[in-house]
């Protein structure tokens, strides 16, 4: 029989507290790998945010200042990152994100030799990042774009797109309601929207006008259209309860002027404008341009105003352009934090179980020597319990 003395370090004879020391150091160090590596795994499966991207070209022919276009680049890239830009983007946006949040999670890379510069930002899903990139576009371009549009008797406009849809939403009074985004390349300046046909040949858009029409006085809307394939396009413009004006016409890949006339039955300051494409389902047709004419501008016999100088009544040529941000991926979450979170909690976990039954063990050794014999065979046989 082998009896501890003591000197002995084997694992049979060694003292109840150094297999005790060694057992917890066994168990702790088990558990903090398991921990680390089950973190690791649920940093992977649980994801991180869905981060969208776009890349603004800054326009190297824009005349509102004496810059060369990499000075241009470096101010926009700036505008970008900056608290006045994030503040205007985070405040159009009914999403639940801070200044703070976003400023560190937006990322700006310039490249002020090329003169553009790629955005990307993260938000919860897909749609969230995609319109926080594209918001904080549409804000530091503005900043910068400070030339304001010029007014041309008898013409007001109804849409120029520039960062927004200007009132306009799907419509379904051709049935089915398209959708509506906002797209490039435009007639003027840097965007127009878009109307897609989802599941369905004919689809719409409309837009309110709110505005003193005075019985009998001559009104038009002109619209530039432009199509994916072949399209027919009807326009309608007038007053609930009133016979409206109407103008049609078949378009394809090239921008074309639509005008609908409208002559008043009753003063009233409320009308409308509906736009109805007829496309095979997924194509699409873009929208620009949008003006209301009133006056001799909208006699029959008006000749239509010179591209030149209808250019003038919409925003000046923007500093940037940029295409609507698409998905990129999703951002890895921290797995180094889980690893460490799962790791510490495996600590906590060993240390309270190996405690536990240290303590456990010692109550039923002290149970024993409460009823051994007498004698150093019955002490050791005691700890050996």
């Amino acid at each position: 029989m082998h009896v501890a003395t003591a000197g002995d370090t084997t694992g049979t004879g060694a003292s109840p507290a150094r297999r005790d020391r060694r057992t917890v150091v066994a168990i702790v160090v088990v558990a903090t790998i398991i921990g680390a590596a089950v973190g690791a795994l649920l940093s992977r499966t649980s994801g991180g945010s869905q981060r969208a991207a776009t890349t603004l070209l800054v326009n190297a022919a824009w005349r509102g200042d004496s810059l060369d276009p990499a000075t241009r680049t470096r101010r926009l890239s700036d505008a970008l990152r900056g608290p006045e830009t994030i503040a205007a983007a985070v405040g159009d946006l009914s999403l639940p994100l801070t200044v703070e949040t976003v400023r560190r999670e937006v990322e700006v890379r310039a490249d002020p030799r090329a003169a553009r510069i790629g955005i990307s930002a993260a938000g919860r899903t897909t749609p969230d990042a995609i319109q926080l990139t594209d918001s904080l576009a549409v804000h530091a371009v503005a900043q910068l774009t400070v030339r304001p549009p010029r007014a041309v008797p008898g013409h007001t406009v109804v849409g120029d797109f520039e960062g927004s849809d200007d009132g306009w939403e799907a419509s379904t009074a051709s049935g089915t309601a398209g959708r509506l985004e906002r797209a490039i390349p435009a007639r003027y300046n840097g965007s127009a929207i878009k109307l897609t046909c989802v599941a369905s040949e004919r689809c719409s858009a409309a837009v309110p006008v709110a505005t003193a029409f005075r019985r009998g006085s001559r009104h038009a809307v002109a619209i530039w259209v432009r199509a994916t394939t072949s399209a027919g396009v009807d326009l309608r413009f007038g007053a609930p309860g009133q016979h409206p004006g109407t103008g049609s016409a078949s378009v394809a890949t090239a921008w074309r002027r639509i005008q609908a006339p409208w002559t008043p039955e009753r003063t009233t300051d409320q009308a409308g404008i509906v736009l109805s494409a007829r496309l095979p389902a997924g194509h699409a047709l873009l929208l620009d341009g949008v003006t209301l004419n009133s006056g001799a501008s909208a006699s029959p016999n008006a000749r239509p105003l010179a591209p030149e100088r209808e250019a003038t009544m919409f925003a000046a040529r923007p500093y940037a352009v940029w295409s609507p941000p698409s998905f990129i991926g999703r951002d890895p979450a921290p797995t180094a934090g889980w690893a460490l979170v799962g790791a510490a909690t495996g600590l906590v976990i060993a240390l309270a179980t190996s405690l536990t039954a240290i303590a456990a063990r010692r109550r039923r050794a002290d149970l024993v020597r409460e009823r051994k014999p007498n004698g150093r065979f019955g002490d050791e046989l005691a700890d050996r319990l």
